[in-house]
């Protein structure tokens, strides 16, 4: 038996080092490794099985040669070392160290990765819609259940990435208590037996699928999937970074009893989850995005919105106001995992949780690789009417959450609304207060940050002199400012500063615009008027400075587009509006104007305005 299998190239293209399903995954490696991990373990629930399913994390250590046909698993690893070697590749140290802990023999770690209550891996060698060929024969296809998650079948990537061997094995039970075991490797392209072999390689082909000839330390006595991680990279908090990844990314799904997961000698289930929250989040820290505590308390105590989606159907949000609260809402998917958590603007600290209770295709489609987002822009397709659907979905689903937002902080006090950034100039408590003749606002807070040094200066002496700033930029031809996003990435500062915008990635283009530095955004509040709200803008310049005004909403560390209904001159006329932005704006002779702004999804916001030349 040829226990090792990689194919031989011929014409095919070589296998880098660089492995996209490998460096799909950024970040923290044991957060995406648990999160990967677990979602494929709720999606291979037993319908028959009584609980929920069950996934267990546990480490052990293991001697190099103790693997099957250890030498020539070492004479792979030489040779792929000799490849990079002669590539000048980064590959080169990585392959070095795997020859040597085999060659040495010095004694390597080992995850093992096991569900239970699951299906196993059934289908045979040949089975295209088998759970064993998607994990072990085929990248980037899934075409996993409806309702299921990993579209795209790239989540398994996740597997590789900690692995010093880039090496996994794979042991199941499936169907009336059948085996099947079967060792995958993502190393590189590298000259073997005089034949170049390509980089993906299995253990024995076909699998294994007699338990007596399936190592020991490998066997299985239960239906259910573990699959072994060879040469785990050492991490001292290996059960700790676990810990929280189960309790940020699936509170929901053990809540609800769907999951259980055990980390070393650990388990989590829906009689401790929450003690397990209260105990690894800290309750000081409600504002950090990344801690559970403020949603799990939106889920148990928040306010319950349902609500019935024409794209997405049945729909529900729990939102729980709280001052100290992130301003986020979590969304999850039907099987209790949190797909992705996003900022929406308000004057009120909040938490929100918001679930898709029934099995959804188009959700499921929009779902990125990560599983870390629902996008229009995710699926491939060029089917005009499939894009639209993805759309509106996207559309639909956040009106649908700020509308419900909203209206939650509609009962609350007015809550004042100032230009972002540029209220550490300016404060106007007051719904009525105006500028005084010499342009200068009558409610001074006394505090302004000198946007060149970031430092913060004091005195009546700076009062009306905000920064004079004249750069250039970089805008999208349709769209100018950044691209749309969460801002966590940096670069989405607020204010009329330095930067330069990508625009969405279908923007052709760009063109070299200015921001204009004569205009200056005073001070803005909101004013409720019947079912709507009004936001007031003050701006100054030099008398006849033509220029268009971008308007977003948003906090210090992220901001959003929303669509503006009407501009309207303090004399009634309105001015033109396309998206969110408002064109062909003058100064008038008194160097001073008054902007009334209407917004298609009624609300009070903060507001960041960017003044550009016409």
């Amino acid at each position: 038996m040829n226990t090792y299998c990689f194919p031989p190239l011929n014409v095919a293209e070589e296998t880098g080092f660089h492995d996209p399903l490998i460096y799909n995954f950024t970040g923290d490696v044991l957060y995406n490794l648990t999160r990967e991990a677990i979602q494929n373990i709720v999606d291979a629930k037993d319908p028959e099985a009584e609980g929920p399913a069950k996934a267990e994390f546990e480490m052990f250590k293991m001697a190099p040669q103790s693997l099957p046909d250890s030498n020539k698993l070492k004479d792979i690893f030489e040779a792929c070392w000799r490849h990079e070697k002669e590539d000048n590749s980064e590959g080169k140290d990585f392959f070095k160290k795997a020859y040597e802990y085999v060659n040495d023999n010095k004694s390597i770690n080992v995850m093992k990765i096991s569900d239970y209550n699951t299906t196993g891996l059934y289908g045979d060698e040949e089975d295209r819609n088998g759970a064993y060929y998607k994990l072990m024969r085929i990248s980037g296809s899934s075409n996993k259940a409806r309702g299921m998650g990993g579209t795209y079948g790239l989540g398994k990537g996740a597997y590789f990435r900690p692995s010093l061997f880039r090496t996994i094995f794979v042991s199941s039970i499936w169907g009336n208590n059948q085996p099947v075991f079967q060792g995958k490797f993502r190393l590189v392209s590298h000259l073997q037996e005089d034949q170049m072999k390509h980089g993906i390689g299995l253990f024995t082909y076909p699998a294994i699928r007699k338990d007596e000839d399936i190592p020991e330390v490998f066997k299985r006595d239960e239906k259910g999937t573990s699959i072994f991680i060879i040469g785990f990279e050492e991490n001292y908090q290996w059960q700790k970074k676990m810990v929280e990844s189960v309790l940020r990314y699936f509170w929901l799904a053990i809540l609800k009893g769907l999951l259980e997961v055990k980390i070393g000698e650990l388990c989590i289930d829906d009689s401790n989850v929450e003690a397990k929250i209260f105990e690894y989040f800290s309750e000081d820290r409600t504002a950090d995005k990344d801690n559970p505590i403020p949603f799990y308390r939106a889920y148990k105590e928040g306010t319950v919105i349902s609500g019935h989606l024409k794209t997405i159907g049945p729909v529900e949000l729990r939102i729980l106001l709280q001052k100290d609260f992130p301003r986020r809402i979590e969304y999850f998917r039907n099987t209790g995992m949190v797909i992705q958590n996003k900022p929406l603007n308000s004057g009120k600290g909040f938490a929100g949780v918001f679930v898709c209770p029934d099995e959804n295709e188009v959700l499921r489609k929009m779902e990125d690789p990560t599983h870390s987002r629902w996008s229009k822009d995710v699926p491939m397709t060029s089917d005009p009417e499939e894009k639209k659907i993805y759309s509106e979905a996207e559309k639909e689903l956040k009106e649908f959450v700020e509308s419900k937002l909203n209206e939650i902080t509609a009962s609350v006090d007015s809550i004042e609304s100032t230009i972002k950034d540029l209220d550490k100039y300016f404060y106007s408590p007051a719904e009525d207060n105006e500028m005084n003749d010499e342009g200068s606002p009558e409610s001074i807070e006394g505090q302004i940050v000198r946007e060149e040094t970031g430092s913060l200066l004091r005195g009546d002496n700076l009062i009306g002199k905000p920064p004079v700033i004249n750069i250039q930029v970089k805008i999208p031809t349709v769209v100018p400012g950044e691209p749309e996003g969460e801002g966590e990435g940096g670069g989405h500062g607020g204010g009329q500063g330095e930067g330069t915008g990508t625009g969405h990635p279908e923007d052709e283009g760009t063109k070299l615009i200015k921001i204009n530095k004569n205009i200056r955004f005073k001070r803005s509040y909101a004013v409720k008027k019947d079912n709507n709200t009004e936001h007031i803008v003050f701006i100054s310049g030099d008398a006849g400075n033509s220029f268009n005004v971008e308007v977003r909403v948003g906090t210090e560390d992220s901001f959003d587009t929303i669509d503006l209904k009407e501009a309207i001159a303090e004399n009634g006329n309105k001015y033109q509006v396309e998206g969110n932005l408002i064109k062909n704006l003058v100064i008038p002779e008194s160097k001073q104007m008054k902007v009334k702004l209407f917004f298609k999804i009624p609300g009070k916001y903060s507001l960041n305005l960017r003044a550009y030349e016409n």
